[in-house]
Formats: C-alpha cells, sequence, structure tokens
C-alpha cells in the first residue's frame, strides 16, 4: 500500500470519527466500562485466591497425646508424623510449654493458677501444618491409627469453606 493510500485512510477515519463524535464517544465509553470490568474481576479473582492461599499456610492440626506417653514413645510419634505425605511441618508442643502459654495469656487469672499448684492438667501435644487443606481428612484419619492420641483438634468447618469458597471463585471467574 502507498504512503498516499494510508494518508486517505487515516484523513477518512478522523473525518468519519469527528462526523459522528457522539457514536465514537458512547462505543468508546463502552469498550472502557468491558475492559475495567474484565480487569477487576482478574484482580479480584487472583487477590482471593492468593488471600486463600495465604490463609491455607496458616491453618493448623493440633494432636494431643495421652498424658501418660513417655519420651521415647512422644518422639517415635513425632517420627511418623514427620514421615507422613501431607504433613508440612511438625513441631512438639511440651504441656509445661502451653502451661506457660496460659498462664501469660491470663494473667488476670493467677489466682486460679496458684490454686493448682504444681499440678499441670494439660497434655503434649503436636502442631502441624498441612499442605493440601483438601487432603485434611485423609491425613486425620492416618493419625487416628497411631497409638497414645488423645484427641485431634482439626479446623474442619473452616477448612470446608476455604474449598467451597476456591471452588465458587473459580467457577463463577473460570
Amino acid at each position: 500500500m502507498k504512503v498516499s493510500g494510508v494518508k486517505y485512510l487515516i484523513e477518512q477515519g478522523v473525518d468519519n470519527v469527528w462526523k459522528n463524535r457522539m457514536m465514537a464517544f458512547a462505543s468508546f465509553c463502552v469498550l472502557l466500562v468491558s475492559l475495567l470490568l474484565v480487569g477487576l474481576s482478574v484482580l479480584l479473582y487472583y487477590n482471593v485466591n492468593s488471600i486463600i492461599g495465604g490463609i491455607e499456610e496458616k491453618n493448623e492440626v493440633i494432636v494431643y497425646l495421652d498424658d501418660d506417653t513417655d519420651e521415647t514413645q512422644i518422639a517415635e510419634i513425632g517420627e511418623t508424623l514427620k514421615g507422613m505425605a501431607n504433613i508440612a511441618e511438625v513441631s512438639f508442643y511440651s504441656k509445661e510449654e502451653a502451661f506457660l502459654s496460659l498462664k501469660d495469656s491470663m494473667a488476670e487469672y493467677e489466682v486460679l493458677f496458684e490454686s493448682l499448684g504444681d499440678d499441670n492438667p494439660l497434655v503434649d501435644a503436636y502442631r502441624l501444618r498441612v499442605e493440601d487443606i483438601g487432603e485434611i481428612d485423609a491425613t486425620i484419619v492416618q493419625i487416628e491409627k497411631l497409638d497414645h492420641i488423645y484427641s485431634i483438634r482439626a479446623p474442619y468447618d473452616f477448612v470446608n469453606i476455604l474449598i467451597q469458597l476456591r471452588t465458587i471463585l473459580t467457577w463463577v471467574m473460570g
């Protein structure tokens, strides 16, 4: 195409836009609003997904051990937990640490703690962070099969809400 042909097309385009400036402005506005809506929905999707991912990283399962569990059994349970597939991090939380933490967080009830004397009503525990919260049920079933497990506290309701929210967002935004 020659330079004169390109010049003619540009002149005609500018002339027609000027003659139909109201329609050109309307189409510009429609295009702008459409791009803004698409951009905002993509940003919302990525932000919510990032927030959910951050919350997933902070999930915690607490495994309480029987009170009569000795040190070697505690160590064996810890090694078994570290070897499980869906567990990312394992940390031991002794009943002494838990009692001191409880005392610090409830300083206004010092009289109550003094009445206990040297008796510590708490039990040893392991704090676990799971890799995939979607597989938390299977992981809990594996942990329940271990010996010397008193109870397990896991955020089932919270996990189910997160999974449902992620599914809905993926469906709506996808």
